[in-house]
């Protein structure tokens, strides 16, 4: 809660957090102290006990397979680091200075971006 305070003080324009269902407890304190809407990231068959169908309909099948969330925030926050992490300056802790890690950060978003770009552009074209 604290960290979350803080966020809210760093960054008064969020208003939507993504959340899995370990932090469904934080919802009602989420709302009323900082103003944001929590959303819970969950499978559509979670707490289904049984199915209504029409005469003739086949009930819908529970996957039995691991299947990813969307925005899962644990696999947000990790495939990031992975993306930056492919870039060898920020791999390793060479920097002295905070601030020329912060540039290779910046210059590592700048190359994701870049490919993202060029990605969806080779689909327009």
């Amino acid at each position: 809660m604290l960290l979350l305070t803080r966020l809210h003080v760093l960054l008064p324009t969020i208003v939507l957090f993504w959340a899995d269902s370990s932090y469904q407890g934080l919802n009602s304190w989420i709302q009323e102290n900082l103003g944001w809407t929590l959303t819970i990231a969950r499978h559509w068959w979670t707490g289904v006990r049984g199915f209504w169908c029409a005469p003739g309909q086949e009930p819908p099948t529970i996957p039995a397979a691991f299947h990813v969330l969307p925005r899962r925030w644990r696999w947000v926050v990790e495939r990031s680091l992975t993306w930056f992490c492919r870039n060898y300056r920020l791999a390793k802790d060479y920097e002295r200075l905070p601030e020329t890690g912060e540039m290779f950060f910046y210059m590592a978003l700048s190359r994701i971006l870049n490919i993202r770009l060029e990605k969806h552009l080779e689909l327009t074209t």
